[in-house]
Parts: C-alpha cells; structure tokens; sequence
C-alpha cells in the first residue's frame, strides 16, 4: 500500500520537494513554508493531483485562512494540503522554490491567465 503521509513534488529544475500530507485544517503548521493543495485518490492506488503551489512567507495555517483559491480548490475536490515546513528560510528562498514547482507541470489553479486575444487582456 502506498504511502500517504507524503507528496512528492518536482519542480521545472528537477528538484524534488517532499511535502508532509494534512488532512485536517488544523494540522497545519505556524512556521513559513511552501504548500499544495492536494486532490487524493482514495482508492488503493493513492494517486494526488497537485491543484495550486504557494507559499507562506510566515505561517502555512494563516496562509491557507481565507484564501483566495481555497473555493476553486474546493471545487476541484482537495482534499489534503502538502506542506513543507522552510522555518529557517529566507523570503528570497521561498519564492525560488514556489516558483521552481509553479514552472514545473501545470496546475489548474497556477495555470496562467488565458492568452490576449484581439489585443484585448484576459479578466477574470
């Protein structure tokens, strides 16, 4: 049986990053860090589909609080958050990484905004 207590993430440099899987809110860390949210499969075979990577710049449990994508994400069916705890890393850091998984193979919620079309920007 696979295990779930893990996510393994690869970002567009090849880094792997191992996030601790949460299933409930409040098992979420009150320490910077980068998180996933998390589609899980919960048959045998324990398949995740990343949905969003972020990041937290000083507590992953304020972070996910209110946030702007949590209702999409919801939407989708998440169903775990990843997080990986960075307390000791520095801002600059963190957001090489974010952005590292966010070019990495594409998410529904990091996708970017649809082209222009006619010269006319996308709105959402």
């Amino acid at each position: 049986m696979p295990d779930h207590s893990t996510y393994i993430a690869r970002g567009a440099s090849g880094a792997e990053y191992t996030f601790s899987v949460c299933t409930r809110i409040a098992e979420l860390p009150e320490c910077a860090g980068l998180y996933v949210f998390l589609r899980r499969d919960t048959g045998v075979l324990g398949i995740a589909t990343p949905l969003y990577f972020g990041r937290a710049d000083t507590s992953i449990a304020n972070r996910i609080h209110g946030h702007a994508k949590w209702h999409e994400a919801l939407s989708l069916g998440v169903n775990a958050i990843g997080v990986l705890e960075c307390p000791e890393a520095d801002l600059a850091d963190l957001a090489r990484r974010e952005e590292d998984l966010v070019a990495g193979p594409q998410t529904p919620l990091n996708a970017p905004p649809g082209p222009v079309q006619a010269g006319i920007p996308h709105v959402h």
